[in-house]
């Protein structure tokens, strides 16, 4: 459910000069690895990225901290409810500090590795990160951080003490202090998690309320604010022996964007920049201890929220996620949908620690009563006793019926779409359908995503309004966010007689794979209504097919992005690559190679024009795991 609250950032200050250190080394110690990673809920490749530090992790317990910084062109909420829009300026700039080519990027400790950057910049494909590593933590640091967390309850709100003792000189007069404040174990949909990382999959399967039928996944050290923006504060004395003891007081918001925040889920990564945006020296982390109970309802499991006539029961199913330090069992579950009555059973079973179960309710309820159209406010909430954080045991989301409509209007004047024509649909002279209703939904097409098709109409009489919807969510339900065509008019001003034209209609990149049905509507004079079912006095009403498949020239290799064109072509086709190189063949049926190589970052061209007309096949391979993707190639 998407949340809208009003928020502030308190930011207090306090500077300490104490003479003696308490969470901090005064002996010298080695770098501790601050990792900064480019990520993304739409990088089929970031998932991999994860588990690649939170092996590190695992390895060097207390050594290695990351800092995920949502704020590229994947980094967008596919949730129609909302609730995971990750992204923000400090991500942003984090990743443009990196000079990456693509995602998953991470900077190790801001520091360019000359061996494994395409670049010049910090910034390095995930097949470098875990060597990143091993070497940054071999490295001596001329200055130790440390870092606790003092939570006030009461005003949520959280004490960052930070510590900081110079075992050698700096080589400059001012270092600067950064405290990226991050937030922990959000629930929300993540690309090929189920692929890359199924250790951070809390659901067994897809949840079909995602656009994209994404699994719900455990995001960890979002990236959400950073204490002083990205200047930090200055450290004056820089110098062997020099102690530095620092008191931050950060108010924590109701939300970052639309994503609920709770200060028992808040981390911080404390660090010192030798200048101010460059070269960590070395930091340091903390996070609120776990409370022994945090239930939470996290959503409810993809489940239906548009109900049918014909279908009118409804199932309720809940995921549950326990954010405390102790197992949950047997604790009580309920609905209730608006104001009616509540019904309570009983989670038999147990949740452990930061773990996850999905429950069904065995009462079902009856939409047939409800009024077309009108939301009905379904909450769930699961109870137990002396639980830390009640704020998120609810979760609520509105539901409502829908009858499937078959409008009529009046066409026989030669309103409506006597032809129409997209993709390998062509409805020829089809004339005025009975009732100005045409169901002709035997009649498909296959529509690729990212492609670009003519829409053709023809109409008998002027001033012909159109609208074209596809139901991409399959509720049955042509929403205005549906629409691909938005109220063209044909012969303004005219009356009866033959009017054609055509529109180009680009398939979106994100449309969901699969068949989805295609309204078509007109109206005559003025636009077409917002609700697909109105009726108007004049106009025609007709229902498609189409199915929507996964581009040919427009893909995905462990997050670098790939677009041909044109294809087909002449025999010279342009890639266009944003991330890491990739290595190229192309075959022809026969499956002999004719061509291969190496495909850079940025535009690169492929010139098949002294090879035959054809088709051919070219496999592009990650160079970091061997994983690659074929596309089909036309020459004309």
């Amino acid at each position: 459910m998407k949340k809208n609250y009003f928020f502030t950032l308190l930011f207090t200050l306090f500077s300490f000069h104490l003479f003696s250190q308490t969470i901090v080394s005064t002996s010298p110690e080695n770098k501790r690895a601050i990792v900064e990673e480019a990520t993304g809920i739409h990088c089929w490749a970031c998932p991999d990225g994860h588990s690649i530090l939170q092996a590190k992790k695992d390895q060097y317990p207390g050594q290695v901290f990351a800092i995920k910084a949502h704020g590229g062109t994947f980094a967008w909420d596919c949730d129609p409810n909302g609730g995971h829009d990750f992204n923000n300026s400090y991500a942003v700039a984090v990743e443009n500090l990196m000079n990456l080519n693509g995602w998953p990027s991470a900077a190790i400790n801001r520091t360019v590795f000359s061996q494994y950057t395409d670049t010049g910049g910090t910034g390095m494909g995930r097949q470098f990160w875990s060597a990143a590593v091993d070497q940054t933590l071999q490295q001596s640091a001329y200055v130790n951080v440390g870092v606790e967390l003092i939570p006030n309850f009461s005003n949520n709100s959280v004490d960052i003490h930070v510590e900081a003792y110079y075992t050698g000189n700096s080589p400059q007069s001012t270092n600067y202090m950064h405290v990226a404040i991050l937030l922990d174990g959000v629930v929300g949909p993540q690309g090929s998690a189920e692929t890359y990382n199924p250790a951070d999959v809390v659901s067994d399967g897809p949840n079909t309320s995602y656009g994209h039928n994404e699994y719900d996944y455990l995001h960890k050290d979002i990236l959400v604010d950073m204490y002083h923006g990205m200047s930090g504060d200055p450290i004056t004395t820089t110098s062997s022996g020099s102690f530095i003891d620092r008191t931050y007081t950060y108010q924590v918001p109701a939300i970052y964007n639309d994503v609920e925040a709770f200060l028992t889920r808040m981390k911080v990564v404390a660090y010192i920049s030798e200048t101010q945006s460059q070269m960590i020296v070395n930091g340091n982390g903390a996070a609120i201890p776990f409370p022994e109970k945090d239930l939470a309802v996290v959503n409810l499991a993809g489940m239906q929220t548009v109900y049918t006539e014909t279908e009118p029961m409804g199932t309720v199913k809940a995921r549950i996620f326990n954010y405390g330090a102790n197992p949950v069992s047997d604790f009580d579950i309920s609905y209730q949908l608006d104001n009616g009555d509540i019904v309570t059973e009983t989670f038999n079973g147990s949740i452990g620690s930061w773990g996850y179960s999905d429950h069904t309710f065995s009462t079902q309820f009856d939409s047939s009563s409800w009024e077309q159209d009108q939301f009905y406010t379904l909450t769930v909430t699961a109870s137990t006793e002396n639980d830390t954080n009640v704020s998120d045991n609810s979760y609520s989301l509105d539901l409502s019926r829908y009858s499937f409509c078959y409008p009529q209007s009046d066409c026989s004047f030669g309103d409506g779409m006597t032809s129409f024509s997209f993709g390998d649909i062509s409805n020829l002279d089809s004339g005025c359908s009975p009732n100005g209703y045409g169901d002709f939904t035997d009649q498909s097409t296959d529509l690729v995503a990212g492609d670009t098709y003519d829409m053709s109409f023809v109409t008998g009489y002027g001033s012909q309004v159109f609208r074209v919807w596809i139901d991409y969510n399959d509720d049955s339900y042509f929403s205005l966010d549906e629409l691909i065509v938005d109220n063209p008019m044909l012969g303004s001003g005219q009356g009866a007689g033959s009017f054609s034209g055509s529109l180009p209609i680009t398939i979106p990149l994100s449309a969901p794979i699969g068949e989805h049905l295609m309204r078509v509507k007109s109206n005559w004079q003025t636009g077409v209504p917002d609700d697909a079912c109105e009726e108007t006095q004049y106009g025609e009403t007709e229902d498609y097919t189409v199915n929507i498949v996964e581009s040919l020239s427009i893909g995905e290799i462990e997050g670098s992005i790939i677009n041909i064109y044109p294809n087909p072509s002449n025999g010279v086709f342009n890639i266009n690559l944003n991330g890491e190189i990739l290595l190229y063949e192309v075959a022809n049926i026969l499956g002999q190679v004719v061509a291969d190589g190496r495909i850079e970052n940025g535009d690169n061209m492929l010139d098949l024009s002294s090879n035959e007309t054809g088709t051919y096949i070219l496999k592009l391979t990650a160079t970091s795991n061997g994983k690659f993707k074929l596309f089909k190639l036309v020459k004309e």
